[in-house]
């Protein structure tokens, strides 16, 4: 028996001997591997950041050209209207197209467009400015300046086409730039002609920065989500659309499973 445990020590020494020699440094090298693994802090910021498709040269000139079909269709169009202009709010600009109209034997109709100036030139009665006014007000201000022209003929101005103008989209979309819309136009379709808000936009605080200084505040989530109309989220002319990254929020938190509510969300303290 003893002479059996002698034999068994004497191969097992042997084989570790050779081990050493086949191997020289293994132990050391899995033992500096395995704490480098142990003592390595997990970088959840990484597992949580969401992968974003690369956007190559190809695919972003293919992006572009159909940027530019759809603004060419629109141009083209008809404006698609959400429903009738309301007089008592629609502010007129540079470019909204009226018709004066003259009732009576011999009808006419003269079509007026707002100049660069915000004035409107109005036949036998001259230049009115009109811009920065509503609708209302302009359709007022005209018959009472014209009316003494045209005594013996009943007179009208309606509104024919809205204006188109520049706004300018920056922050969290893929696309940041500069946008032609309508008069019109809300937030939520000129984020989508900018290609959408990225994984890590603040939908909760996207802001309209007017040029008198006024900045109005715009929850994209709730007006998608709950179809909430009642807040203003109409632009105007030499607005800029801010989409500021939810880092400026100091805690977040990742929602994962429900496409629906999936995203990185903001929590304030």
């Amino acid at each position: 028996m003893k002479i059996k445990s002698i034999f068994l020590l004497i191969i097992c020494l042997l084989v570790s001997a050779l081990k050493a020699q086949l191997y020289p440094g293994m132990e050391e090298l899995i033992k500096e591997e395995t704490e480098k693994t142990v003592s390595k802090p997990i970088d959840f910021s990484e597992m949580m950041k969401p992968k974003e498709e690369k956007l190559t040269r190809e695919k972003f000139e293919d992006l572009k050209r159909q940027k530019e079909a759809r603004l060419r269709e629109r141009l083209t169009q008809p404006e698609a209207l959400e429903k009738a202009v309301e007089p008592r709010t629609y502010v007129v600009g540079p470019g909204d197209v009226f018709s004066f109209n003259i009732w009576g034997p011999l009808e006419m109709q003269y079509p007026l467009i707002v100049n660069s100036e915000g004035k409107l030139l109005v036949p036998s009665v001259g230049e009115i400015v009109v811009a920065g006014k509503t609708l209302e007000t302009v359709q007022k201000e005209v018959l009472e300046k014209a009316k003494p022209f045209y005594e013996k003929s009943p007179i009208t101005l309606t509104l024919e086409s809205v204006r188109q103008f520049r706004v300018h989209v920056t922050g969290e979309v893929k696309f940041p730039g500069t946008y032609i819309v309508q008069a019109a136009t809300r937030l939520p379709e000129i984020i989508a002609e900018a290609g959408g808000v990225t994984d890590w936009a603040w939908r909760n605080a996207i802001q309209i920065r007017h040029e008198n200084g006024k900045v109005d505040t715009v929850d994209l989530d709730y007006f998608e989500k709950a179809g909430e109309l009642s807040s203003d989220l109409f632009v105007s002319g030499g607005d800029v659309i801010y989409v500021p990254p939810i880092s400026a929020s100091p805690i977040q938190v990742s929602v994962a499973g429900d496409y629906e509510c999936a995203g990185i969300y903001p929590v304030h303290p």
